[in-house]
């Protein structure tokens, strides 16, 4: 099991591994786009799960008093991948939309992991962030099975 923090990481590594094979023209973008949007949603779901479970812990009356850390938004991505979906793979229009969707990627990414994983990473309860961990890997894996991706941790 790993905990929440490392978990989230390791899925914005997967997207960003999927968003360099989209400039790739000789995949098939089709397929990559889908597997993108499945793990977007994927993601999405499963901090929305998590978030308010180490949100509970850092508000913890031994915290110094500060606001909560919030889910970096998502929907400017979410809104340039149905563009991406909707370009034609061999397009100038595809192009511009991957650009904008990967900026709005990279975006929610960096504040993820600069402004509020950061914050989680250095909690004081080893066993919390397992825990977290293994609802989000839950989530994350059921939400995936949705799509048709059996992208389940090794050792589940």
């Amino acid at each position: 099991m790993t905990d929440a923090v490392s978990l989230i990481q390791q899925d914005h590594r997967v997207l960003e591994k999927l968003l360099h094979q989209l400039r790739d023209t000789a995949v098939d973008r089709v397929a990559v786009v889908d597997e993108v949007a499945a793990r977007l949603a994927a993601h999405r779901r499963a901090t929305e799960r998590v978030y308010p479970l180490l949100v509970a812990a850092d508000s913890s009356p031994d915290r110094a008093a500060g606001p909560a850390p919030l889910m970096p938004d998502l929907g400017p991505a979410e809104e340039r991948l149905d563009t991406l979906r909707s370009s034609d793979p061999d397009s100038r229009k595809f192009e511009q939309a991957l650009r904008e969707f990967g900026d709005a990627v990279t975006q929610h990414i960096q504040a993820e992991e600069t402004e509020v994983l950061a914050e989680f990473a250095i909690d004081d309860d080893p066993t919390l962030l397992e825990r977290a961990g293994a609802t989000f890997d839950a989530e994350r894996v059921r939400e995936l099975l949705v799509y048709g991706i059996d992208d389940r941790t090794p050792g589940q």
